[in-house]
């Protein structure tokens, strides 16, 4: 049954989907690695590293948009989960997420730049950290607001934390440099920690509230009760 019902949602899901935040921010990202591959001056690694960063971010800010549902209203109404509604958006997400950050380093690749290569498995690491706190950070504002769309406070919250984890003291601090002694160790635990912390966060956020909350209204004054968190 369940799978019937996932084929039955992949076509509505896919056509849903808000593909103009989402190619926005792609778009931006490559153009910002691309742009030094047309320049002639070498870039230090530092400077590269930071610049596919920045790509991350900006695919992060895109993903904010992704439980964005103009039909959310009805959606909510009908006996399909919103764990598996969110499932279904995020799966097919992934796919595209992972082809576009390929292309991502493939551009960053052609940077002319000075020292050893890119160390494409730890940025692998954040991107994909930023990614799921941006669509954590949505469903937890679905599920703690309500409505259908969740982008514009979620994509500035992931900025929020960008920032932070870039100001924070160095012993703190995530966004350290490629040649900092504590390189590996930030990836291996910091990283992969707020990566895992985000899946779980928009795993409980995306399940269906169980509490009900009393909205006025009726005759007499009296309260009618309605689920909470329809999405």
């Amino acid at each position: 049954m369940i799978r019937a019902l996932v084929v039955a949602l992949l076509a509505p899901t896919w056509r849903t989907l808000p593909w103009a935040p989402l190619a926005a921010g792609g778009t931006l990202g490559l153009a910002l690695v691309g742009a030094p591959a047309l320049l002639p001056l070498t870039l230090p690694p530092v400077v590269l590293v930071d610049l596919v960063r920045v790509a991350a971010l900006s695919g992060a800010l895109g993903a904010a948009f992704l439980l964005d549902d103009p039909a959310g209203h009805t959606t909510g109404a009908v006996p399909t989960p919103r764990l598996l509604r969110h499932s279904l958006r995020t799966a097919l997400l992934l796919p595209l997420a992972a082809g576009w950050w390929v292309a991502v380093l493939a551009v960053a690749r052609l940077a002319p730049a000075s020292g050893a290569g890119l160390p494409y498995g730890a940025l692998t690491v954040e991107a994909a950290a930023l990614t799921a706190c941006s669509v954590a950070c949505a469903a937890g504002v679905l599920r703690w607001g309500g409505g259908t769309a969740a982008g514009s406070t979620a994509g500035p919250a992931v900025i929020v934390l960008s920032a932070s984890l870039a100001a924070v003291p160095h012993r703190y601090r995530l966004f350290v440099a490629v040649d900092d002694p504590h390189w590996a160790d930030v990836h291996r635990y910091g990283w992969a920690g707020l990566l895992a912390a985000a899946v779980c966060g928009w795993f409980a956020w995306s399940l269906q509230p169980t509490t009900r909350r009393p909205v006025s209204g009726g005759f007499g004054g009296r309260r009618a009760f309605g689920a909470a968190g329809s999405r």
